[in-house]
C-alpha cells in the first residue's frame, strides 16, 4: 500500500502556503500526486486585488508550474455550475473561466444520470479531454459493498480468480516478508483489469 500524506489546511488557504508545503512534501517525502480537494473551498480567502475568477485563473497557473517543474502529477477538484440536474455535465460545466480545463492534460467529470424507466441512478466517469493519449469515453462505475468503493463492474471469470489467487499469494509472501500485521482486500476490478491488460 502507498503511503498517504495529508496537508493539514482547513477551508480557504493563501495559495503561496499551499505551494509551499507541496514543494516541501515532494522534497522531503518524494510526493509523486498531489490532490487538491476542492478547489472553490480553497480560493475563499482570494486576493482583495482580483475578482474571483482572475485570481482562480492565477491559482490553476501556479499549480500547473508546480506540476511541471517538480514533475508531479496535480489533480484538482472543481464542483460544477448549478445547472440542470437532468442533464449530463459538459466541460464548460465546470466553475470558472476556461482556463481550468485549457491547462490541464486530462478533464475526468463524475457523471450521475438518472435512469428513464427506473428511480436508480447511473453513475460513470467520463473522460472529457485525454491530451497525450486522445482516448476519450465513458467508464461504468458500480459500489462494491465489500470494498467500499466505487469500482469497474465486476466480471466473473477463469482468468480473474487465477490472477486473483496470484495477486493473494504475492500478498501474504510480503506480508510474512515484513511481518506486516492485516487481511488481504483487493477489490476485483483490479484483478479484471491487470487480466484485461495482459491479455
Amino acid at each position: 500500500m502507498l503511503p498517504l500524506y495529508m496537508m493539514t489546511f482547513n477551508g480557504a488557504q493563501d495559495i503561496a502556503v499551499v505551494l509551499e508545503t507541496m514543494y516541501q512534501a515532494t522534497f522531503a517525502n518524494d510526493i509523486q500526486h498531489v490532490i487538491i480537494d476542492n478547489l472553490q473551498f480553497m480560493l475563499g480567502n482570494r486576493s482583495e486585488q482580483m475578482d474571483k475568477f482572475t485570481y482562480q485563473d492565477y491559482v490553476i497557473g501556479e499549480f500547473r508550474k508546480f506540476a511541471t517543474r517538480e514533475k508531479v502529477h496535480v489533480t484538482i477538484v472543481i464542483h460544477p455550475r448549478k445547472e440542470d440536474s437532468n442533464l449530463p455535465l459538459q466541460i464548460s460545466s465546470i466553475f470558472g473561466s476556461a482556463k481550468a480545463t485549457q491547462e490541464a492534460d486530462n478533464v475526468l467529470i463524475l457523471q450521475s444520470t438518472k435512469s428513464n424507466s427506473s428511480h436508480y441512478y447511473r453513475k460513470y466517469l467520463e473522460i472529457c479531454k485525454n491530451r497525450f493519449d486522445g482516448d476519450v469515453g465513458n467508464v461504468a462505475l458500480y459500489f462494491d459493498r465489500q470494498t467500499l468503493c466505487m469500482s469497474l463492474p465486476s466480471v466473473k471469470n477463469k482468468s480473474t480468480e487465477t490472477v486473483h489467487s496470484s495477486v493473494k499469494n504475492d500478498f501474504v509472501a510480503q506480508k510474512k516478508k515484513y511481518n506486516v500485521k492485516g487481511e488481504f482486500s483487493t477489490p476485483s476490478s483490479w484483478t479484471e483489469k491487470w487480466v484485461s491488460d495482459t491479455n
